[in-house]
């Protein structure tokens, strides 16, 4: 769990401050902790404690919302579980609902639990679960929070954070409450997209009025209040919108509309149907939502979930993006990007139908209506966090990611329509993208062209990252680089305080395709995964840290500078694309030497000197070399020092610093007559089996976005990084080069087969 994303309050303020409701009543009787037996407390007999916490928290919840359940050895069934392969020890469900999670006959008879943890056991329904409390019987080595350090402690940190994670993906939260219980110690969390506020132990054996009033106030506590989007709603079993929905399917054309279709709406009671209202002025959109297409799975940062959609007004399959905005001067929300894009007539980017701030539906505590959903946990947190605003939009296209491209042509056709619409942007617009990356282009099958007959396009996606050009003058907004890290320009990983130029995306989307290359296409390194995971850290994952800066791989940028790649496709089998990435690495090649690389220094790595040695101190070298001798010439022939002057040729051109010269190697490779493409060049992804040397394995989650192990889909065992997750905007670039490495290995390039992070920085 990332440094400066927890911080302790002592029990009385968290109570006070986070947890709103009553006190427990003066004449509560309080339940008596002093008769559990010693033996519950012993380290590796934990389970033993369950059955005397649920009778104990029962006492405070019995008439509330909630109820508790031992969960600790029922996982959910089937593949709903997307971060964790793990389960709380307890969980509260909503009352009313045993029959969704109690165990049945046949679990009971094959369960060799304690019979007297059967009172309360339940299967673990992500789904359902409304707070987690997780047990532990050992010593110090396993506090969570400002304790010991060790291995245990941090996989103690490890799993909060992939619990809460799981929750935050497979529920529509502002935030998550949960309980971590040690021996006789118990503290309260509050966390958000934020981070996490925590209380310091206590003694809740010497202190039960605490430790109950916490879950008293949680069963009597408000959707809301409770942390649940309450724009968000589960849609009753005989609404007509659920009878459009399946009518619909038979109407559906598109290949991947229909897979689309059954991914978001058939994948049963762990992914429950969804009715989002989405308001814009005075207007109010609903739409059906189920499983969603794209996650992350960090439990802070952006938290960006894209769903496929159902508009039951006009019976038709939208984009639905839910996120968590950074809320500080200089960031224009996403939708309002969109209006601009859409009204400028730019082309190649999807059309915005509605969306913007979140707002509860549900009186605040203070009793106003209308109330933005906000993160708090940041008033709190030792290190600055940028506080953040819940965004949606809702957009008209459902389009293909870019790695489901059929082979190699229509792959650079793709990035050449992206590539067109970022060039629109820019001339129309004056935005600039900032996080080109193969997970932002997609393919919209959708489109026509003139005569009116299909015309796949590619489209560039994704603007929350995006910036004015005025904008840009004005500096960093929240400090740091934008992008995706394996994407990112090489002088942006070098020189890590380089302001961002339109040469920076122009590289990118030079990346799109030869990472592609790498993963689609056979290849030098076909089959020799040793070779090719040692050249894909080296050129796109790699990362060393320097003071407060971190830096990319150099060889990304020193074989740009050279000019040449160390691996070839195979001409024989794609020709064209072998023939293009030639014509791209030379126009990086003609751009990186005309970079002044004397004016970039004091953007990249700061040279400490030795202490008390001043910038200027030179040597002398005349008085140095004062009693040195010349050599002496011991032939007749003429000192050679001077030669021919040399050829003069003309200065190098930054051929990226517009788009013309790579959209016109784009076009001429993809509408030549005499290029030979081939209909089949596309193999596996050769990237998702292979693990990274230099990473370690943890249990700590990150915020890659990925796909939730869609029915089908390819996508790869998670890699989890050693690197501390962080969020998009002020996060790590750790988790930047963790994030797309990840990012870009799975079968939906948002979908990584690592776990690392998505790291977008502001």
């Amino acid at each position: 769990m990332e440094k400066g994303r927890t911080q302790c309050i002592t029990a009385t303020e968290h109570l006070n401050e986070l947890i709103p409701g009553d006190d427990l009543p003066d004449d509560f009787p309080l339940y008596d902790f002093t008769k559990i037996p010693e033996s519950a407390f012993k380290a590796g007999h934990e389970k033993r404690l369950y059955p005397y916490l649920c009778e104990a928290i029962n006492t405070a919840t019995d008439d509330s919302r909630l109820q508790i359940r031992d969960t600790g050895d029922w996982p959910e069934k089937g593949d709903g579980s997307i971060i964790s392969q793990k389960r709380p020890d307890l969980g509260m469900y909503e009352s009313g609902t045993l029959q969704q999670h109690e165990l049945t006959k046949k679990d009971r008879k094959r369960s060799t639990a304690n019979k007297k943890r059967f009172k309360w056991a339940s299967r673990l329904q992500w789904a359902l679960l409304r707070v987690f409390i997780e047990v532990k019987t050992y010593t110090d080595q396993t506090a969570p929070f400002f304790g010991s350090d060790s291995d245990a402690s941090r996989m103690s940190r490890g799993q909060i954070a992939e619990y809460i994670a799981e929750i935050m993906v497979r529920q529509h939260r502002t935030h998550v409450y949960c309980v971590t219980i040690r021996k006789n110690t118990a503290l309260f969390m509050l966390c958000d997209r934020a981070g996490i506020v925590a209380c310091h132990e206590f003694d809740y054996i010497q202190d039960p009025r605490t430790f109950l009033t916490f879950f008293y106030r949680l069963g009597r506590m408000s959707d809301a209040q409770l942390g649940f989007d309450t724009t968000v709603r589960p849609v009753v079993a005989d609404h007509p919108d659920l009878t459009a929905l399946a009518a619909f399917k038979k109407t559906i054309k598109l290949p991947h509309h229909q897979r689309y279709y059954t991914e978001a709406f058939e994948s049963g009671a762990a992914w429950p149907i969804q009715h989002v209202t989405v308001t814009e002025g005075q207007k109010k959109y609903r739409y059906l939502i189920g499983r969603p297409r794209h996650i992350t799975t960090s439990p802070f940062g952006r938290g960006t979930k894209g769903y496929v959609a159902y508009d039951p007004v006009n019976n038709v399959l939208v984009f639905y993006k839910t996120y968590w905005r950074p809320d500080t001067k200089g960031i224009t929300p996403e939708s309002d990007i969109y209006r601009t894009l859409n009204a400028k007539g730019v082309s190649n980017v999807a059309t915005l139908l509605c969306g913007g701030d979140v707002s509860s539906d549900s009186p605040s505590d203070d009793g106003a209506t209308t109330v933005l959903q906000r993160t708090r946990a940041q008033k709190y947190l030792p290190r600055h966090q940028t506080p953040r605003v819940h965004h949606r939009l809702v957009l008209k296209e459902v389009a293909r990611p870019l790695e489901e491209y059929e082979n190699s042509f229509e792959l650079c056709r793709a990035t050449y329509g992206a590539l067109c619409g970022h060039e629109s942007a820019y001339s129309k617009a004056g935005i600039l993208h900032r996080d080109v990356s193969s997970g932002n282009i997609l393919i919209d099958d959708s489109a026509v062209d003139a005569n009116g007959k299909p015309q796949p396009r590619g489209m560039l996606n994704d603007w929350d990252m995006s910036k004015t050009e005025e904008q840009l003058r004005e500096g960093p907004s929240q400090g740091g680089r934008s992008g995706t890290w394996i994407f990112m320009s090489g002088l942006l990983l070098n020189y890590p305080r380089k302001p961002f130029e339109l040469s920076d995306d122009m590289e990118s989307f030079i990346h799109v395709l030869l990472w592609n290359s790498l993963r689609f296409h056979e290849h030098t390194f076909t089959g020799r995964d040793v070779e090719l995971s040692s050249l894909v850290h080296s050129n796109y994952e790699a990362y060393h840290d320097q003071g407060a800066d971190i830096f990319g791989p150099k060889e990304k940028m020193t074989t740009l500078q050279a000019g040449i790649v160390r691996w070839n496709v195979n001409q024989q089998i794609c020709p064209a694309f072998h023939q293009l990435i030639i014509d791209l690495i030379a126009l990086c090649k003609t751009h990186y030497d005309a970079v002044d690389y004397t004016a970039l220094e004091k953007y990249g790595a700061q040279k400490d000197l030795p202490s008390g040695q001043a910038d200027e101190a030179l040597i002398d070298v005349a008085a140095a070399t004062a009693g040195l001798q010349p050599p002496r010439r011991r032939s007749n022939k003429a000192s050679v020092r001077t030669v021919a002057p040399a050829v003069v040729f003309p200065p190098p051109e930054p051929l990226l610093a517009s788009h013309d010269e790579l959209m016109e190697v784009l076009f001429n490779a993809i509408s030549r007559a005499d290029l030979r493409w081939r209909e089949k060049d596309k193999i596996a992804d050769q990237l998702k089996r292979l693990r990274l040397p230099g990473m370690k394995e943890t249990s700590k989650p990150s915020s890659v976005p990925q796909s939730p192990r869609l029915p089908g889909s390819t996508a790869g065992r998670k890699r989890k990084a050693a690197v501390q997750p962080a969020e998009p905007g002020r996060a790590s670039v750790k988790q930047k080069m963790a994030d797309q490495s990840s990012k870009s290995r799975r079968t939906a390039d948002s979908r990584s087969w690592s776990n690392l992070a998505e790291l977008k920085r502001g």
